[in-house]
């Protein structure tokens, strides 16, 4: 046994040195990046993803118990989004619902609006690639935009439009057939910083977005119902 160990020992020194008598550097081996999204503090998905930063895996929670309940593959082909899958079965669906945020986040760049990892937020996509394109395909309300050094703020007043959120979290604010009467948009270094909704009713809601270089750390829905609000926090690792 001793004789065993002298060996290995022997083995593992050798190895660790380059026949120039130079230490080998070791090889660093990288760890999936993973974000979990919370909600209300109550975690309830994680995005993991490859070298090249792209999602690979999506997991979903339960979220009294925190256990997994399901866990979805994205798909690709030559680097780019082929589908998703559960179980190596192709979801047509979520496949249908990665290409719409693709497309949208895509139609918000050329608006001026850039996201990081648009899947984590691709309700929030949705809802401004919505608003903007309805904004842009109507001339009945008064159009304007401000801007004050890197921040610009776009203005729909009396914009007095129902607009179909869907999917999307602002339907727990907003009713579908609800009408919007004026929206604001803040963009500042080509992020959105708060958009502000007035209803036909009155009621209003106010979303704003949050940052750590760039990267979406939180996003906040406050109703003018005090006791109707969400908090949206995104945890990066690795």
């Amino acid at each position: 046994m001793r004789i065993a160990i002298i060996l290995v020992a022997t083995l593992l020194a050798t190895c660790s040195k380059r026949s120039d008598n130079k230490p080998i550097q070791s090889v660093e081996i990288k760890k999936n990046k993973i974000t979990d999204i919370l909600e209300d503090d109550k975690r309830l998905f994680t995005y993991v993803y490859d070298e090249k930063d792209l999602p690979i895996e999506v997991i979903s929670y339960n979220e009294q118990t925190n256990t997994i309940e399901s866990k979805s593959n994205y798909n690709y082909q030559n680097g780019k989004f082929n589908y998703v899958s559960q179980g190596n079965v192709k979801d047509v669906d979520y496949t249908q619902s990665v290409l719409n945020y693709l497309y949208q986040a895509k139609d918000l760049s050329t608006k001026g609006i850039k996201i990081e990892h648009p899947e984590i937020v691709s309700s929030e996509v949705n809802d401004l690639a919505t608003i903007l394109t309805v904004g842009k395909n109507y001339d009945d309300f008064k159009k304007d935009s401000v801007v004050n050094g890197n921040e610009k703020t776009i203005i729909y007043k009396n914009f007095n439009k129902k607009i179909r959120f869907n999917p999307s979290y602002i339907t727990l604010f907003i009713p579908e057939g609800e009408i919007v009467k004026d929206y604001n948009l803040v963009i500042k270094d080509s992020l959105p910083i708060k958009e502000t909704f007035l209803l036909e009713n009155n009621q209003s809601l106010r979303r704003e977005y949050f940052y750590d270089k760039n990267r979406i750390k939180k996003i906040t829905y406050i109703s003018s119902d005090p006791t109707n609000k969400l908090q949206r926090e995104f945890i990066y690792k690795n």
